[in-house]
């Protein structure tokens, strides 16, 4: 044992309590002294062991530094890795100080034995202070602070390792109460440690200190008393152990794992962002605090969540040369105090906003596609209540902050994306749905639902199949079948609703595909077609009507072709005929043969007006009509030719049947009608029903009757139990000389002929049929006018008068065969053909005329222009005026002219002195 200042007993005090290995060697190498400690580094018992008898690691590391010690008598240090026998590979501080008489002293320490080295280095210092052992140099470069304090809490030592922590020199700390660097609400706890030094007790324990910068640190303690040779108490021993950084560590863990958490579990950005400020409170003072958040395209800032002291101006801005649009700018974390802030002004890097602090410390809010931001907090009160190490702090976790805040952002976009979306489809006025492959609807909107016509929730798992009929299927399975082959399709089909009401209805279908290319289900798009399916039929019936008037247009132009020449020649025929008859005695055999003559003539002027009226080229001579006795004539026609099986039946359920009417086309209307009615019973009878009733047709009621008026109407029901007419066919029975009976029987022009009347009188047909039931017509007709029926009277003026009479046609049989009739009845009769050379006679002697007879339709001047050359030399002229047939004649510049007459040809010589003699007598026809 070596001898010198220290004691044996202190010596043996000290390195018996130190938990750490030391050697003294000699200038041999050989071991002199060792405690304890040293049977890791060799077997039991190092004492007199040379260095040779050590491990080759071990050797090869303390021999240069034993040579080297105790030649230069200056202390040697080294750390590395050396195995030890017994705690095999560690990290070991070698420190070698030389002592008298060549020796030298080798202590080992492991750094690796965290708190227990340390506490054994602290002891060690603790005893190599009080006694001033040249073991201070070990003890002075100790991590670890080592404390020695007296019986009055005093500091009378502390190592270098203290006064860093401190911040301060060692000078200023001794004479120190201990006390001075605790928390005061800290002082009870140091109190009770004290108390269990004082019964001989070591004691362990964290604290937190309060360094003379203000700065707090944390601390592992270990402490143990001290005693002077009396057993008295003199103090005690410290060592402590800076674990601020590791308790920052974990406190920094902690934090962001609350962040993570808070990501996942908060509502919104401004609860995520509270949660980081209280988290981050806990290290660092965030009494002011906020987080800027920066819009490129506007380039405003706006702040989701701030708390501050002093500022509340907090509102959407822009913020040029701001503290904070230079963090953002320069992508830099900034700790600025007052002096670093005035600086920044004067070299025009920034300008202030709102309250000044002494401090303010920001960092960038960074992450893989930029800087989101700025999140900042600063102190109103204390200049230096930031370090570098907040700085770091705050640098090192924003850009957590950043992510959480980056992730918090897409969310609630992706919320409101998703929210904006879910109102959009429910708010859709189509409907939409998702189902899966069997079909099974899994989501569906409630316009889907109002289409479907069932409640809230009513079509989840249905299918679409469960609403159509069977007729439907195939289309239904056609359409699952492309699904199936990842097609897309467009399709229209019909559902029957709970209530029984049907719907067409448009599918937009698109399949559903999973990540690996399987079909999975169907998304479509559903639209109520059926209001659209409606109208496209009634634009068919609308279009089959049009064809129909095209057809009768086109029939009308061709027989208005035949009927004007055909016309002139039955005048012809006619007027010889009756001026034959007129000639001949009455009792001439040749007579019978003249009036069967005539009655052909009659049939084919019957005929003429037949196709005219079916191309509605002739309008109707109207009178007030009761139907009722129209009625009554049909049927008492027909009855003698309906065999017995077939009943008639008239039923009148109006109080007054008038409309203004043409009589015998009403009568042609209902004998075709009757007659029709009979051949569809022929074989087994039935009932042959008319019925005359009274409607009021309403606007509401004109999409089905869309040529009519609103107004009051009579109805003409025709009805029969005949065999009735197949549906493919009803639409085609007003067409001209379509007919179902075999050639030779009809000529297929009676039902276009009815058609062509009525709608010349303003009305309307209808036909209702169904095979094997029978069919009925109903005919429309406006109500006439009690007013109009009242002042409507009778003419029956007498034929009489003579003159000069000027007779124009470009036809040359009508004008000869109409000179005669005019001579026969005492009329003298100027003829010409020509339009201009009649003008031209007129003309030269205008008084020597009492009338004016001309054809309408002729070359050169019509017989309208002349008329109204005649009318300009001679204003009162009476005027006749003749037409085989023209469908563009001038109703009103006729009526202007006030012609007297217009007969249609054929006439015969009765109806022409008729209407010469009452143009002679002022009178206008009807």
């Amino acid at each position: 044992m070596p001898q010198g200042k220290i004691p044996d007993n202190i010596f043996n005090l000290i390195t018996g309590r130190i938990p750490v290995p030391i050697y003294i060697f000699n200038s041999e190498f050989e071991v002199v002294y060792c405690n304890d400690e040293t049977s890791r580094f060799g077997t039991s018992g190092d004492l007199g062991r040379n260095l040779k008898d050590f491990s080759l690691e071990v050797q090869e590391v303390w021999e240069p530094l034993l040579r080297k010690c105790l030649d230069t008598k200056v202390e040697q240090l080294r750390e590395g890795w050396i195995t030890s026998r017994l705690r095999g590979r560690c990290f070991w501080s070698i420190a070698c100080v030389p002592l008298e008489d060549n020796l030298v002293v080798l202590t080992v320490i492991d750094r690796t034995a965290g708190e227990r080295t340390q506490e054994a280095l602290a002891e060690a210092q603790h005893q190599l202070s009080e006694n001033e052992w040249r073991f201070h140099t070990m003890i002075e470069e100790m991590s670890e602070c080592v404390i020695l304090t007296n019986a009055q809490s005093e500091i009378i030592f502390a190592n270098q390792a203290t006064e860093r922590l401190a911040g301060c020199p060692r000078g200023e700390l001794l004479g120190r109460q201990i006390y001075e660097l605790i928390p005061e609400d800290k002082h009870g706890e140091l109190q009770r440690h004290r108390e269990s030094l004082l019964t001989g007790q070591n004691t362990v324990h964290d604290m937190e200190i309060r360094t003379l910068s203000g700065e707090k640190r944390r601390l592992h303690v270990w402490t143990s008393p001290r005693f002077d040779s009396q057993g008295e108490w003199i103090g005690s021993f410290t060592l402590a152990q800076d674990t601020t950084e590791e308790h920052r560590a974990l406190e920094i863990q902690a934090m962001l794992l609350s962040i993570s958490e808070a990501t996942s579990l908060s509502d919104s950005l401004e609860e995520l962002i509270q949660i980081i400020h209280h988290s981050l409170g806990s290290l660092i003072d965030a009494t002011n605090f906020f987080v800027a958040l920066y819009d490129p395209e506007s380039e405003i800032y706006t702040f989701p969540y701030y708390i501050d002291e002093r500022d509340q101006e907090f509102e959407p801005q822009r913020m040029p040369r701001s503290l904070t649009e230079y963090v953002r700018k320069t992508g830099q974390a900034v700790l600025a105090d007052e002096a670093k802030q005035a600086e920044m002004y004067e070299e025009g890097l920034i300008d202030f906003y709102g309250p000044t602090s002494p401090v303010w410390l920001g960092v960038p809010l960074r992450t893989a596609r930029g800087i989101l931001g700025v999140v900042a907090v600063q102190d109103y009160y204390k200049e230096y209540a930031y370090t570098e190490a907040d700085l770091r702090l705050l640098s090192f976790v924003s850009g957590y902050i950043a992510l959480a805040i980056e992730r918090k952002r897409a969310e609630e976009i992706l919320r409101e994306s998703e929210e904006k979306y879910r109102k959009l489809v429910n708010e859709m006025a189509e409907g939409m749905s998702i189902a899966n492959a069997q079909g099974v609807f899994e989501y569906v909107n409630p316009a889907l639902e109002e289409i479907f016509g069932v409640e809230p929730g009513g079509l989840y798992g249905r299918r679409i199949l469960d609403f159509v009929t069977p007729d439907q299927y195939s289309i239904y399975e056609t359409q699952i079948s492309m699904r199936r082959q990842r097609m897309s399709s467009a399709y229209e089909m019909q559902i029957t609703r709970p209530d029984g009401n049907k719907r067409d209805i448009l599918v937009s279908a698109t399949p559903r595909l999973s990540a690996n290319g399987r079909y999975i289900g169907t998304a479509s798009l559903v639209q109520n077609i059926t209001e659209r399916k409606a109208a496209e039929r009634e634009q068919e019936r609308l279009r089959m009507q049009m064809l129909q008037a095209q057809k009768m247009e086109s029939l009308g132009r061709l027989a208005g072709g035949i009927a004007h020449d055909f016309n002139n020649i039955l005048l012809a025929v006619l007027g010889n005929i009756e001026l034959s008859r007129v000639e001949l005695p009455k009792d001439s055999p040749i007579q019978r043969n003249l009036d069967e003559v005539v009655m052909a003539v009659g049939r084919a002027k019957e005929l003429v007006q037949q196709v005219l009226t079916l191309s509605r080229q002739r309008e109707p001579r109207r009178q007030p009509v009761e139907l009722h006795k129209v009625i009554n004539e049909v049927l008492r026609l027909i009855r003698a030719g309906m065999p017995s099986t077939v009943e008639i039946r008239h039923i009148n359920l109006t109080s007054s049947d008038v409309v203004m009417a043409d009589p015998a086309q009403l009568h042609q209307v209902l004998m075709n009608l009757c007659t029709n009615a009979n051949q569809a019973m022929e074989d087994r009878g039935g009932l042959l029903e008319v019925v005359l009733s009274e409607t009021e047709l309403r606007r509401g009621q004109l999409l089905e009757y869309p040529n009519q008026k609103p107004g009051p109407y009579l109805v003409m029901s025709v009805s029969d139990t005949g065999c009735g007419i197949p549906a493919e066919i009803v639409s085609k029975i007003f067409e001209p000389f379509f007919t179902t009976k075999k050639i030779g029987i009809g000529t297929g022009l009676g039902l276009a002929v009815v058609q062509g009347i009525i709608t010349n009188h303003a009305g309307a047909i209808v036909v209702e049929s169904e095979v094997g039931q029978g069919t009925t017509f109903r005919l429309f007709l406006p109500k006439a006018d009690q007013q109009i029926i009242a002042e409507t009277k009778q003419n029956d003026d007498v034929v009489t008068g003579s003159g000069k009479v000027l007779f124009v046609d470009d036809d040359d049989a009508p004008l000869r065969v109409g000179q005669r009739m005019l001579r026969h009845m005492g009329f003298e009769t100027v003829a010409t053909g020509s339009s201009e050379e009649a003008l031209r006679i007129f003309t030269d002697s205008p008084y020597d005329f009492s009338a004016i007879i001309t054809d309408l339709t002729m070359p050169g001047i019509t017989g309208l222009e002349l008329i109204e050359a005649a009318r300009a030399i001679r204003p009162e002229i009476p005027c006749v005026l003749c037409t085989g047939f023209d469908p563009h004649v001038d109703v009103d510049r006729a009526n202007n002219l006030h012609i007297s007459e217009l007969i249609a040809k054929p006439y015969g010589m009765s109806e022409l002195g008729s209407a010469l003699r009452r143009a002679l007598a002022g009178k206008k026809s009807s």
